[in-house]
């Protein structure tokens, strides 16, 4: 069987295990302790934060049989939040999500369709490819020099930036991969003793530089004290992606305080997470990247827009493609 080496165990790389599992010797190599990208989650102290993706929509029959079997089995529920509609301090809008459209979450945490996922294919974790080398067939190497494996075709699931930076130089569509721009974020998460008082689960924020406040704890089978989860906004992020901790920490401290009318300065747990490639807007380029004659590829959320079903559908389209080329 051919040998397929993915790079990245997010739900583009784990999509892509799976599709691709009946027509290879499939193999997926992680640098992280776990898998998922940005859908995770961290317990810290009595707290649960989901620190990256928030929840996500279902907008595609692919994607819906995919997930189908998670939900059947409970690690993905609908989140029935009080939605809410910010412009600065001021509430908009409001609604209740319910089951006619819904937004679904992971169950306990976010990371758990990925811990569901990697069961079923082969993954490595804590494994980081530092470079890959055309010998016999592709060589992956990492930091050391070491070798990791050998593979007929490579593809990284990784943020356009850090794929350019891994593949080789004669891969076909580095001058389009060059040509995304990705957006930065940062999760403030809040841990509090007491609940706030706040008649939301979740809100979408305009007109300040943070862009989402959801109440963590209001999801489903999170058994853990009340905590906030903020986003900054993009464009605050790609400005301030390099300051200090806890430079930023107080100044999106302000700024929740701002939106909702009352401190949240006085939380019993503080942390940030920076995320470098967190987001790419809507954009018509290529849905995948694949150079059939050197065997290399690169699908991920970016080549399509930062949505959850976007990894997805772009893993999908490039499974299907590779296995033509197989065949």
């Amino acid at each position: 069987m051919v040998d397929i080496a993915i790079i990245g165990a997010g739900l583009s790389g784990l999509t892509l295990a799976h599709k691709l599992k009946g027509v290879g010797d499939v193999r997926v190599y992680e640098q992280a302790d776990r898998c998922g990208g940005r859908m995770v989650s961290v317990n810290v102290e009595d707290y649960a934060f989901d620190y990256g993706a928030q929840f996500f929509k279902v907008k595609t029959a692919g994607f819906a049989d995919f997930i189908k079997p998670m939900i059947d089995r409970g690690v993905i529920a609908p989140w029935h939040a009080r939605f809410v509609e910010f412009e600065e301090h001021h509430i908009t809008w409001r609604r209740q999500w319910d089951d006619q459209v819904p937004n679904y979450v992971c169950v306990p945490g976010m990371g758990a369709l990925a811990e569901a996922l990697a069961q079923e294919v082969s993954v490595q974790l804590n494994t980081q490819v530092h470079r890959i080398e055309k010998e016999r067939t592709w060589a992956l190497y990492d930091q050391d020099g070491g070798l990791i494996t050998e593979a007929d075709w490579v593809v990284s699931t990784l943020p356009a930036a850090n794929a350019l930076r891994l593949l080789p130089a004669c891969f076909a569509h580095r001058a389009a991969m060059d040509r995304i721009e990705m957006q930065a974020c940062f999760s403030l998460m809040l841990g509090f003793k007491n609940p706030l008082d706040l008649d939301f689960d979740a809100a979408l924020v305009r007109g300040a530089d943070i862009s989402w406040i959801s109440v963590n704890s209001s999801k489903p089978g999170r058994d853990s004290g009340y905590s906030l989860l903020v986003h900054a906004t993009n464009r605050w992020a790609d400005c301030h992606m390099n300051d200090q901790a806890s430079e930023i920490m107080a100044y999106l401290c302000n700024q929740t305080t701002t939106v909702l009318s009352q401190t949240v300065a006085h939380a019993d747990h503080m942390s940030l997470h920076r995320w470098p490639y967190a987001n790419v807007a809507k954009h018509k380029q290529q849905q995948i990247y694949m150079d059939p004659c050197a065997q290399l590829a690169a699908c991920g959320d970016w080549c399509i827009q930062g949505r959850i079903e976007a990894a997805y559908e772009s893993a999908a389209l490039l499974g299907l493609e590779i296995e033509k080329v197989m065949h």
